[in-house]
């Protein structure tokens, strides 16, 4: 992890804290027509400066969101589309308040 993934990381929670359900379309997030600002700019400077953090030119965001399994989780609807979802331990959470490290509720996906 590193500050630019953080960065990613806390948008998208915040993001999908506010939505019914806590959950979204992939595509959404980072669509340059609907997508929210603040993701679609944390997700562009990661895909800049990200190389320190593992990050490729072919590194997707859905690979990236994933390394987050204890905040994020991946469902397919029953007409193929991808969503994604706050984990039950972070629906609990207020993202605003502090950013965990990865694993800080391990076992309560």
């Amino acid at each position: 992890m590193g500050p630019l993934k953080d960065a990613l990381y806390l948008e998208v929670w915040r993001y999908l804290h506010v939505l019914p359900h806590m959950r979204t379309l992939l595509t959404s997030l980072n669509s340059p027509l609907s997508g929210p600002q603040e993701i679609r700019n944390a997700w562009s400077a990661l895909q800049l400066h990200g190389r320190t953090e593992g990050i490729k030119k072919k590194t997707g965001l859905q690979a990236v969101l994933a390394e987050r399994p204890d905040i994020f989780r991946f469902v397919t609807t029953e007409k193929g589309h991808l969503l994604i979802e706050l984990t039950e331990a972070a629906r609990r959470m207020n993202p605003g308040d502090a950013f965990l490290p990865e694993g800080s509720f391990h076992g309560c996906r």
